[in-house]
């Protein structure tokens, strides 16, 4: 038992590194970038945005106070997850139903923008537990209201106005900095939502943070400086969610104390600027943030005798200090991206022996260390035209490599390190059939992630699609701090999922 208990508190140690993986290689590559483009170079967040209201082109530039506008987008979507394993006791995971609703209302230079999510879950033909948004109704401080089977969440409700050059913009935001297509290192203020690890697609994987940010563009030039008066924590699995950390021993019982949001006072406040530019064929930009880590540390607090054993968990949140800097590049058919922060004061856990329960130290010493991380990759947009004659479709192959590392050698390792992550992407027959397959590996641990998708699009506005996700990796017993990976207690627990969708047109 006591071995059991070492590598529980193992798992503790991993899931700090986890705001990674929900961002690194499992969320959708985005596999654009062919262009440059010197406002997206500051805000990738505004392209995103351009993309649903195509009419935006000149959203940054002096607009006509006249030219009064109404933009909205809705779509509702049916999300599915079912056990792969034949003889897993619980197949059917989860049945959700999701709505999505974007506005956009005011002018060219003075509008309010909002994109609100509505889920729920369907409990019809479930076998035992249910799937929790939280363990109570509740509404946090960025207007997400949660209960037991549903949520309203509000990741963005800004206003922006433009007066010239400059933009102002207050309320519920997301930044999304940094140019690499996994992982960005430099993606500072918000929290992931990690309620599915790292299921959540990309416009759900990130938390909304009140804020107010102002921006200054000036030809190739740009400069933006964001200021967070109130903290917000990353998003954990509740208690009797499946993905809930769970002990597969009912001798050991693992409590999770809630998120650690920070008191608000000034000195929890977090404040960051983005200068960046273009130069030919590609863009740089230079970054600074001090404010509360939005990859808190899980710290494991007490291990109380008895039976169950309770082990009990806190999410500490810790205020860090990073520079950081970003690249990228266009070459021929290649796209080229850097991406890396240096912290002076980043905390991490003080390593200690766990192969005797007795003698381990509770609660788990912090200190701080000199941290780099980084992640470097390429987008290869295939020219299958130049192959096959006729084909209609793009095919984009990313590949990508990110390490994280304390110089503290008294510090836990990030377990979720040394990781390289590929993804080849296709579309075929007018782009109705979209092919995927993505890969992750982290070669300390030799654990992989294999997740193939097909999508077929309709064209009227549905959309259906099938995926298969495997885990593989060396079981987690006996595994040290060195060669230990989140993805080992995740094998075995490999999931088919489909989804249905439709968008009004």
């Amino acid at each position: 038992m006591k071995r059991k208990i070492c590598e529980f508190i193992t798992v503790i140690l991993i899931l700090p590194v986890l705001p990674a993986a929900a961002m690194y290689g499992l969320n959708d590559f985005s596999g654009d970038g062919g262009e440059q483009q010197i406002v997206a170079a500051a805000l990738k967040k505004d392209a995103a945005v351009d993309e649903f209201f195509k009419d935006e082109e000149n959203v940054d530039a002096v607009g006509d106070e006249s030219n009064s506008m109404f933009e909205a987008r809705f779509f509702i979507e049916s999300e599915n997850y079912t056990a792969a394993d034949s003889d897993a006791e619980k197949r059917n995971l989860k049945n959700e139903i999701r709505s999505r609703l974007e506005l956009r209302a005011g002018t060219n230079s003075f509008f309010l923008y909002t994109s609100a999510d509505v889920y729920a879950v369907n409990s019809f033909g479930r076998e035992g537990d249910n799937y929790l948004y939280s363990d109570r109704t509740r509404t946090s401080r960025n207007l997400t209201v949660s209960g037991t089977s549903g949520e309203l969440k509000i990741p963005e409700l800004y206003v922006n106005l433009t007066a010239g050059n400059l933009r102002f913009r207050g309320g519920n935001q997301i930044f999304s900095w940094g140019t690499a297509d996994a992982y960005n290192p430099t993606s500072y203020f918000n929290p992931s939502d990690l309620r599915e690890y790292f299921l959540k697609s990309d416009d759900e994987n990130k938390s909304g943070v009140p804020s107010v940010s102002a921006a200054l563009f000036a030809g190739k030039f740009s400069i933006e400086g964001v200021i967070v008066p109130v903290h917000i924590s990353l998003r954990l699995p509740e208690e009797g969610n499946y993905w809930d950390l769970q002990s597969p021993d009912p001798s050991v019982n693992i409590i999770l104390e809630e998120e650690d949001e920070k008191d608000i006072r000034l000195s929890n406040a977090a404040a960051g600027a983005r200068a960046a530019c273009s130069a030919g064929r590609a863009d740089f930009s230079l970054s600074c943030y001090h404010g509360p880590d939005n990859t808190p540390l899980l710290v494991p607090q007490s291990a109380v005798m008895g039976t169950p054993v309770d082990l009990t968990i806190r999410n500490c949140s810790y205020n860090v200090n990073k520079i950081g800097a970003d690249m990228s590049g266009t070459l021929g058919d290649f796209v080229f991206q850097f991406e890396g922060v240096y912290s002076p004061d980043k905390r991490g856990i003080v390593k200690q022996d766990l192969s005797d329960i007795y003698t381990v130290q509770f609660p788990f010493e912090t200190e701080t260390s000199h941290y780099v991380h980084y992640a470097v990759g390429f987008n290869y947009f295939i020219p299958l035209n130049r192959i096959f004659s006729g084909h209609q479709g793009d095919t984009v192959l990313t590949v990508e490599w990110q390490q994280p590392h304390y110089f503290n050698r008294d510090i836990q390792r990030p377990l979720l390190t040394k990781i390289v992550s590929c993804k080849l992407v296709g579309s075929c027959f007018d782009n109705r059939v979209k092919l995927s397959v993505k890969f992750i590996a982290e070669t300390e641990s030799q654990a992989c992630v294999t997740w193939p998708k097909i999508a077929y699009d309709f064209q009227n506005g549905l959309k259906i699609e099938l995926s298969y996700i495997n885990f593989s990796a060396p079981s987690p017993e006996g595994l040290s701090f060195d060669d230990n990976s989140i993805i080992s207690y995740m094998k075995d627990r490999d999931l088919v999922t489909w989804s249905m969708r439709y968008e009004l047109q």
